[in-house]
């Protein structure tokens, strides 16, 4: 079974909050899980593309850098849930990762909790931390995995701003 990733987790979002039934949820992990016309979008996991790569390419539509994360689950977990899985192209600032873009059809609040509570909260979240995504940021447009045109003129602004004043610091 293909194994998915799931960009722009929140990792703090999902941790059990005193106060909590066993399997409850802070409510604001659901924002994590936001969907567009019932569809959830995440990418197939396939070398050498890495989940890091992916979180880099679906953040790299932000104004600057900050905390972020992702979470990679088997797919095999969502026929349990009655979610299909369908390939629709990505749009993010790297076309390779774009091949690898996949749409879950949730269709309703009832498995997009099923889905929270049975797939997402207990698989490992992995942070990203601000400052090595914009180092990440910074390498992916220098090697052209993000084209340019395709990330946030905020970010790119920034990271020049950055690139700039660190250049001058040294």
């Amino acid at each position: 079974m293909p194994r998915l990733v799931r960009a722009g987790i929140d990792p703090e979002r999902w941790l059990h909050e005193p106060g909590l039934a066993g399997d409850e949820l802070q409510a604001d992990a659901l924002f994590d899980l936001r969907t567009t016309g019932n569809k959830l979008s995440v990418f197939e996991l396939v070398e050498p593309i890495t989940a890091e790569r992916i979180t880099v390419a679906v953040a790299a539509g932000k104004e600057r850098p900050s905390d972020t994360g992702y979470v990679i689950f088997d797919s095999g977990e969502l026929t349990a849930l009655g979610i299909g899985v369908e390939s629709t192209p990505g749009g993010s600032a790297d076309t390779e990762v774009n091949t690898l873009h996949r749409n879950l059809d949730i269709a309703s609040d009832t498995k997009l909790l099923a889905f929270a509570r049975n797939v997402v909260a207990p698989s490992e979240k992995v942070p990203i931390i601000s400052e090595r995504l914009a180092q990440l940021f910074q390498a992916g447009l220098e090697s052209g995995q993000l084209e340019e045109g395709r990330v946030n003129p905020k970010l790119v602004d920034w990271l020049r701003r950055r690139k700039r004043t660190d250049t001058a610091a040294h």
